[in-house]
């Protein structure tokens, strides 16, 4: 929590936050991690010793890696034939390159960049018919990207549709020639909900060059941009749209390497610890 960027900064608060960490992350008998970084940082900050409480059961220094997953009862992908059908019902051109970005809040994820580099894909193929669609996000923070998006003279290519129900979601994903995540809120934890997800209906996902992501996708699995680098993230929005076979194997790929994170198999694995 200390180091989680909407922390209150003041001295006091980040005393207590510190506190608490060394007292949730450090005392417990055994801790869960979303990611192997986060395993290996809390070792070599001390937060945990190897041999001390909790070792040896379930890992090093009692620390258990079990990454996030998701719901395989919702998010599923519909093949090229429904994927046809998903567009029709939201109202989406079956020739239109979609890059789509899905989740509850904006804050912290870099969405102006992903707007950026969406500007600079367009201006290098003026011709592409091509849209972005934000579902999600609370009305304040659609306010900010829509005004965003009219500053770089793209508003008719940018669509926010608010929040959405899961099943809805699914339609948007399994519609999108390219699912995007242009920043994570944390990078040690970083194992967002949306990157199973995205994997999960196998679309293409294009993610910022974290290790912590790629324990779940590699470079063959997905694309990677060098994070918070706008030309970099534009040059992989051109290389999907540039190369569609090669985009939809490693979409594939993807797919296949997150199919056994499901939230049915995370709780089990957690339950079978305890």
């Amino acid at each position: 929590e200390a180091r989680h960027p909407s922390r209150n900064k003041s001295q006091r608060m980040q005393r207590w936050l510190d506190k608490v960490d060394r007292s949730v992350v450090g005392q417990s008998d055994i801790l869960v991690s979303l990611t192997s970084t986060f395993r290996d940082y809390v070792i070599q900050e001390g937060l945990r010793e190897v041999g001390g409480r909790g070792s040896g059961v379930g890992g090093n220094a009692g620390i258990v890696v079990i990454p996030d997953a998701f719901d395989d009862q919702t998010y599923r992908p519909l093949g090229a034939e429904a994927r046809l059908t998903a567009r029709r019902e939201l109202g989406i051109d079956p020739t239109e390159f979609v890059m789509v970005y899905s989740g509850m809040t904006f804050a912290y994820r870099n969405l102006d960049k992903l707007v950026e580099a969406f500007s600079g894909f367009l201006k290098q193929h003026p011709d592409a018919k091509a849209r972005l669609i934000l579902a999600g996000g609370r009305p304040f923070e659609r306010a900010e990207v829509e005004a965003t998006a009219q500053k770089f003279g793209i508003a008719d290519q940018v669509k926010c549709v608010g929040q959405q129900p899961p099943a809805q979601v699914n339609l948007y994903l399994n519609a999108a020639s390219l699912l995007a995540i242009p920043d994570t809120v944390t990078d040690l934890t970083a194992s967002p909900l949306k990157l199973f997800e995205y994997a999960a209906v196998a679309r293409p996902v294009l993610l910022p060059d974290i290790p912590a992501l790629k324990e779940i996708l590699s470079a063959q699995e997905a694309v990677y941009f060098e994070r918070g680098n706008v030309r970099a993230m534009q040059a992989a929005i051109e290389w999907v749209y540039c190369q569609p076979t090669e985009a939809e194997t490693r979409a594939q790929a993807g797919c296949r390497a997150v199919a056994n994170y499901t939230y049915a198999n995370r709780a089990r694995t957690i339950l079978e610890l305890v």
